[in-house]
């Protein structure tokens, strides 16, 4: 008998109780008002307080602060931390229906006013992000109106810790209007479109209070999505998985995916086709070079070319040339002009210039 039976199983530590106090006790929104929360610590301890909050139909905005943090795949979700100590509060507004609210920037990341603003002027800490509830599509919580999630934890603890505090609180709309019912109707088609995306194998998770996209794989398997094109395909038209059951949309998948395949598939097949071509190429010229080398290393030198010994004249040659005297100068030899020297003589003779 195996003894690891008997063993106790390991379980988490429990949840120690929840003593922060939270006002109003029940979350009523209106719909033209905004609803203030406010968070009190009364123990005598330092606490880390994180405030998750979630809503198809609003949005929450801390006060005194110009940005709240959206975390996970949800555009609606909001996220927001305070050190209380004792005695403190923290408040934040539930409302803004108009779908606006602003997401922190990286220091000096799109300043616009100066260039050497620092530290970043309030105008250039966030941006501005705009979410209408039809743009929602990843809320994935039962009623539109949503939820928010208090927790907190030692100073010197990490964000989550499974045996911190929580507490989880629902809210209500007070007065229906035709606007509400607008959203509420495209709430309605958001769910539906979930669960049809979701047979197809793309599905939503809640989990630390954030809500998450994560992918069914074809033998069922829910795991993150991975670096494949086939995994993110979706149809186009949702509505036509509504006729099908479930077997037919597995083997649909099964198709979809061997297509993608093939077609990235041969989609590659000239760029690999090419680098192969080059890599040919490069080798062809390596080994044409070292052909050269070779041949020009083997070749054997070239025997010295023999001088021809001048002909020997003949005896007639030889007479005429023994004859001819050697011309000294190249010039031809002038004559004396004799009239020229009888006029030299006639003016030179001084006799007859005296007569």
């Amino acid at each position: 008998m195996d003894s690891k039976t008997n063993e106790p199983k390991l379980k988490n530590p429990p949840i120690r109780p929840f003593l922060l106090e939270i006002t109003p006790e029940k979350l009523v929104v209106s719909s033209k008002e905004y609803l203030e929360v406010t968070i009190r610590n009364p123990t005598k301890e330092t606490y880390n307080v994180y405030v998750y909050f979630d809503s198809f139909f609003w949005l929450m905005e801390r006060h005194l602060a110009d940005f709240t943090k959206n975390r996970g795949d949800s555009k609606s979700m909001c996220f927001d931390s305070k050190v209380l100590e004792p005695g403190d509060t923290h408040s934040f507004s539930i409302g803004y229906h108009n779908a606006e609210y602003t997401i922190p920037r990286y220091p000096m990341e799109h300043c616009d006013c100066v260039d050497d603003c620092w530290p970043v002027c309030l105008i250039h800490t966030g941006l501005d992000v705009k979410v209408p509830p039809c743009e929602r599509k990843n809320y994935n919580y039962e009623r539109p109106e949503g939820v928010l999630i208090v927790r907190y934890g030692s100073i010197c603890d990490s964000e989550w810790n499974d045996s911190d505090p929580m507490k989880r609180m629902v809210l209500y709309l007070k007065d229906e209007t035709e606007e509400y019912k607008k959203y509420r109707e495209q709430f309605a088609e958001i769910r539906k479109n979930q669960e049809r995306r979701a047979r197809w194998g793309h599905v939503l998770v809640n989990e630390k209070c954030r809500t998450y996209k994560r992918f069914r794989d074809l033998d069922g398997k829910i795991r993150e999505f991975g670096d494949e094109e086939w995994e993110r395909d979706v149809p186009t038209n949702l509505k036509q998985l509504d006729d099908l059951s479930d077997e037919q949309i597995l083997k649909m998948r099964k198709e979809r995916k061997e297509r993608i395949e093939e077609y990235f598939r041969k989609l590659d097949e000239p760029v690999e086709k090419k680098s192969e071509k080059k890599q040919k190429e490069k080798e062809a010229v390596k080994e044409k070079s070292k052909v050269k080398t070779v041949e020009k290393s083997k070749r054997p030198e070239d025997p010295p070319q023999k001088v021809p010994a001048p002909s020997k004249p003949n005896s007639m040659e030889s007479k005429v040339a023994s004859t001819e005297t050697p011309s000294t100068n190249n010039k031809p030899v002038e004559l004396p002009d004799k009239k020229n020297e009888q006029k030299k003589k006639k003016k030179s003779n001084p006799c007859c210039t005296i007569m």
